[in-house]
């Protein structure tokens, strides 16, 4: 820096070094797109460098702990602000200087509602009852109990056969398992008695003229 007086005097140079800081580059997020909502913790992470320090921010989620800086996180989503949730990171070194943000999106994985079909009444102690999953999931896992039956039988393929125990209520109960880990649990309360109650039939409401074997 040179400085001249008013009257043309020029003073002795000063040299002023400023040290340039290279930011850092911008981090990649890694971790799950499609989560389960409200149910599992779900970790998502960066590459870390040496000097860097990440820091995190989610919409749709919360951060496990509060800990919002690390090279990971633990979320669980719940999707009440953002639809679909984001996770964003930017890395910051010891001059303060700041990266560019990585925005990672994530889905809400679907769950289909595992409603349970099949008689809500029956004949005590009456075998081989079938109760099913209309909507089946996609590579789903039903696990099918049952309170107030002698026995159970996993059919395969959202079906279950069901010996009925003595007089009183039974309980028919399902847990899906979808494909991304998420569970969803149905119930259906069957009573068991000699005097029936009367179901509607359920069966094709359209059909062509002569169709046989209808069922």
């Amino acid at each position: 820096m040179d400085v001249t007086s008013r009257w043309g005097c020029p003073s002795p140079s000063k040299v002023y070094k400023v040290a340039l800081l290279k930011s850092p580059l911008k981090p990649k997020i890694s971790g799950e797109d499609s989560v389960c909502v409200n149910q599992n913790s779900y970790a998502y992470t960066v590459t870390p460098t040496t000097g860097v320090t990440y820091n995190w921010k989610v919409l749709g989620g919360n951060i496990q702990g509060g800990i919002s800086q690390g090279n990971s996180v633990n979320i669980v989503f719940d999707f009440a602000t953002e639809n679909p949730g984001l996770v964003i990171a930017y890395g910051e070194n010891e001059g303060g200087c700041q990266s560019p943000s990585d925005t990672f999106i994530v889905h809400p994985a679907p769950v289909k509602d595992p409603s349970i079909t099949g008689p809500i009444s029956v004949c005590p102690n009456n075998d081989n009852i079938i109760y099913e999953i209309e909507n089946l999931e996609w590579k789903g896992n039903y696990n099918w109990s049952a309170d107030g039956a002698r026995m159970e039988n996993n059919l395969g393929n959202g079906k279950v056969s069901i010996d009925w125990g003595s007089l009183g209520l039974g309980k028919v109960i399902v847990k899906l398992t979808t494909r991304f880990g998420c569970s969803d649990t149905a119930q259906l309360t069957v009573v068991k008695s000699h005097n029936l109650i009367g179901q509607p039939p359920i069966g094709d409401t359209i059909m062509c003229e002569l169709t046989q074997a209808v069922s």
